[in-house]
């Protein structure tokens, strides 16, 4: 079941970049960087930038939870040629790489981003427990 869980999640992540205009990449990490699910159309985005902005994003998340001044729902990136769009739903980051920066519609993205977060809940309660009974085994 767990294969037929992530093709879906692929999927879903490839039909993402097919009908959003200027999408180039989706990742789905966990807050380590490691790619959980991920589809790319194009060679422009590197793999391992994909996963240490996304470990970083991970960091600056709990950085600035210490301001108490809520939770930090996304950030949002642009380059002159490329737009990162980084949703938190914690242990997972999902990434968004979208080319044409000047095109990019950033807020379709942040509303897709929040209906991929329910399809992705099973995952990401998986990954939760998984850090939760891996610290266990730490200490």
């Amino acid at each position: 079941m767990e294969g037929e869980v992530g093709g879906e999640l692929h999927k879903l992540a490839k039909d993402l970049l097919e009908r959003v205009t200027g999408l180039t990449a989706v990742y789905v990490s966990d807050a380590y960087g490691v790619p959980l699910v991920q589809a790319s159309k194009s060679s422009g985005v590197n793999d391992e930038a994909a996963r240490t902005m996304a470990a970083t994003f991970a960091v600056a998340v709990d950085q600035v939870s210490k301001l108490q001044l809520g939770k930090n729902e996304s950030v949002v990136s642009f380059f002159s040629e490329l737009v990162v769009v980084h949703i938190n739903h914690l242990p997972l980051v999902i990434t968004f790489f979208l080319e044409e920066a000047e095109e990019a519609n950033v807020g379709l993205l942040l509303a897709l981003g929040q209906d991929l977060k329910k399809v992705l809940e099973p995952l990401r309660k998986s990954v939760a427990q998984m850090d939760s009974d891996s610290g266990a085994q730490r200490d």
